[in-house]
């Protein structure tokens, strides 16, 4: 979307008409975000449009004395209508995330916010958001605005080039027209048909900025390179307008025209259409209908004016679409990050609504209504203290003295391990060692197993376990761990994955296109649950049989999954403690997670019934799961980092288990196979 303009304009060209079309723009964009609208998207179209006509006639109809003097005054007004609500909404989004967030989620807050600084975020996030559409990322608080630096970067350059082709000399004036209409020609063309061309101009243009590869696809779709053509149809409709006959059957066909264009600008945002690229020429059919609408926009009239109350209303809705574009996306992440599932319940809806129009109402009538009253001279000091305050921002630290000793918790202990592991060559093993398999669910309790394994008298060699790993590479996964196992001094195993995905679905089984986490067996997909069930067995069966063989004396220490959350743990943390959550979100119930285990074990009954070496079963369940419900936190300390990987202390809790695990590693012969035997006393139900 974009900043309203009619603060950059003279006040006798504000017409009903525009403010409908930004009206119905804005409710667009809104409703798409709350994913109602299936192609509410092209309210942001239609808004570039407006821009191109209203700022093609401010300028044609603003200061009339030099060259430098009307760009001064074009700029006066673009300053002081876009960048007092602006800094109000960004303050207010900082503080949000200053009071809420985590380190992480903060920092790239603030990244955001200093790209605003110079109206550079559409970059930004070409690098760091690259599917627009993936749903509200709930702290990105500041991705709306990449529209606003799109219209700001258009503004750098139209405004010289139009003063320069239509108010200096005749030479020019003679070139305009053929000018302009050849510069929009292409700007479409380049976009739309032959927009190769111009993606590689962009992506090499952008890679000047960004570090690593750029994908294309966000390239076209934030870029002022692929945008520009909205806004110059909108000059094109300016330029149209007065050649056109206004007095026409009195003036009627305007008024039939119009709302002929207006209806199927509303139709056009309730199809859901799917297209391979955008632009596209879906994207083009929308941008005409709103140049037909704005030709079809009668003479300058005051608003408000023989108005039925449902068009003053829409002229309302239109007056104060900048605030509600400004407010609407941080608050929809507030309402999101505080458990508002939108699509759950009607009243969802009714309070995001109303909120937003209280925030709406407000911003309008105290802040956006007294622009005027800041001189040309003043501007100039507020737009340099918006770019230094929003540097500010940007490197500010959050000095957690501000916070109590619970939410200190909360923050230190939600952390994830960020250590690595001691050993990962044999050469720099000097005594009996053990192996820690497995993903991102192994690093995340390395430090504890390690401490652990330390106090034994142990080294640890890690050792990457994946998905593909136990899948599609699983002849080398088995070399390696054959290669390891046979090695002096190798004791056991452990192997800590996030098993119940990978074998069963969690949630429910999805077909492979859809990125579940099921194992391939060599290049072969399976097709159901029943096939990634018997691909799981047969790829962990064999690897249990390579390390059996290569060390029989050795222990396999089998980690079931520990429970996942239906939710992020850190963040229900942070909430309970504000106690700002909207909804509370159920904790897994243990019952589940005892079903699931249970289910686990009787699949490695099957795997392990012909495997010589001992596989003992480390169970999590007593130390997560206690009572109904498997817990994420323990008072103010979070167990997890998210919905399933343990936090800094979540991997604490689980050092008795290793403990126990190490007590028993080489005191029972090799004959043992015990599959059955459990490290960690299972919970009941």
């Amino acid at each position: 979307m974009r900043g309203n303009d009619e603060g950059s304009v003279t006040r006798s060209y504000r017409v009903p008409q525009i403010e409908y079309l930004r009206a119905i723009a804005v409710v667009a964009v809104i409703l798409d975000h709350l994913d109602v609208l299936p192609s509410g998207f092209l309210g942001v179209d239609i808004f570039f449009v407006i821009s191109g006509f209203v700022i093609s006639q401010a300028l044609w109809e603003g200061d009339r004395g030099s060259f430098v003097s009307s760009l001064k005054h074009f700029y006066y007004r673009r300053i002081i209508r876009i960048i007092p609500p602006l800094a109000v909404v960004t303050v207010a989004s900082f503080l949000l995330g200053w009071f809420l967030f985590f380190d992480q989620e903060f920092v790239r807050l603030q990244r955001a916010i200093s790209h605003q600084s110079l109206f550079l975020q559409n970059i930004y996030f070409v690098e760091t958001v690259t599917d627009y559409f993936r749903g509200i990322p709930s702290t990105t608080l500041t991705l709306h605005t990449w529209s606003l630096a799109v219209e700001e970067q258009f503004y750098l350059i139209y405004p010289c080039l139009f003063l320069l082709l239509f108010r200096s000399g005749r030479i020019l004036k003679a070139i305009a027209i053929p000018l302009m209409v050849s510069l929009t020609g292409a700007a479409v063309y380049f976009a739309i048909f032959n927009y190769d061309r111009l993606e590689t101009a962009t992506v090499s243009f952008l890679g000047q900025f960004l570090v690593g590869e750029i994908d294309s696809s966000p390239a076209r779709f934030y870029s002022i390179s692929f945008r520009a053509w909205e806004f110059l149809f909108g000059w094109a409709a300016f330029a149209l307008k007065p050649h056109v006959p206004g007095d026409w059957a009195g003036g009627t066909w305007r008024r039939v025209v119009f709302l002929i264009g207006f209806s199927l600008l509303c139709a056009m945002t309730l199809v859901e259409v799917e297209v391979p690229t955008w632009p596209n020429l879906y994207t083009v059919g929308c941008c005409l209908l709103t140049a037909l609408c704005l030709v079809a926009t009668p003479a300058a009239q005051a608003q408000g004016t023989h108005l039925s109350p449902v068009g003053r209303f829409g002229v309302y809705v239109g007056n104060t679409s900048y605030s509600a574009y400004l407010w609407h996306w941080p608050l929809l992440g507030y309402f999101v990050y505080t458990n508002i599932d939108f699509g759950a319940r009607a009243w969802d809806y009714l309070a995001f609504l109303c909120s937003l129009a209280v925030l709406v109402v407000i911003t309008y009538h105290t802040v956006e209504k007294n622009r005027f009253r800041i001189t040309p001279a003043y501007s100039v000091l507020l737009l340099l203290g918006f770019m230094a305050g929003t540097y500010g921002l940007s490197v500010a630290t959050r000095d957690y003295g501000w916070f109590s000793p619970a939410k200190q918790r909360i923050f230190e202990t939600s952390q994830y391990d960020q250590s690595a592991c001691g050993n990962y060559d044999l050469a720099t093993v000097t005594r009996r060692f053990v192996v820690l398999f497995g993903e991102s669910h192994a690093q995340a309790v390395r430090t504890e197993f390690q401490k652990v394994a330390n106090e034994h008298g142990f080294d640890v060699l890690c050792v990457a376990g994946s998905r593909l790993r136990l899948g599609v590479s699983r002849g080398e996964t088995e070399r390696d761990l054959a290669r390891v196992a046979s090695a002096r001094g190798y004791a056991g195993i452990a192997m800590v994955m996030r098993w119940n995905s990978y074998a069963f679905g969690y949630p429910p089984y999805e077909v492979e296109e859809s990125g579940n986490r099921f194992l391939s067996l060599g290049d072969v997909q399976p097709r159901n649950a029943q096939e990634a069930e018997t691909f799981f067995k047969l790829n962990v069966g064999h690897l249990f049989k390579t390390i059996s063989a290569a060390a029989p004396s050795g222990d396999i220490g089998f980690m079931l999954q520990v429970p996942q959350n239906p939710f992020f743990a850190h963040k229900e943390a942070l909430m309970d403690f504000h106690g700002l959550r909207f909804r509370s979100l159920p904790p897994k119930p243990a019952s589940q997670y005892v079903e699931e285990s249970a289910r686990m074990r009787r699949v490695l009954a099957e795997i392990t019934a012909d495997v010589p070496s001992r596989v003992s079963i480390l169970d999590p369940a007593r130390y997560f799961c206690v009572g109904r419900n498997c817990a994420y936190r323990h008072e103010w300390s979070v167990l997890y980092k998210d919905d399933d990987h343990l936090s800094v202390y979540g991997e604490t809790v689980l050092g008795p288990l290793f403990d126990e695990w190490f007590k028993t590693i080489g005191k029972v012969e090799n004959r043992l196979q015990d599959p059955g035997r459990i490290i960690g006393r299972p919970l009941t139900p």
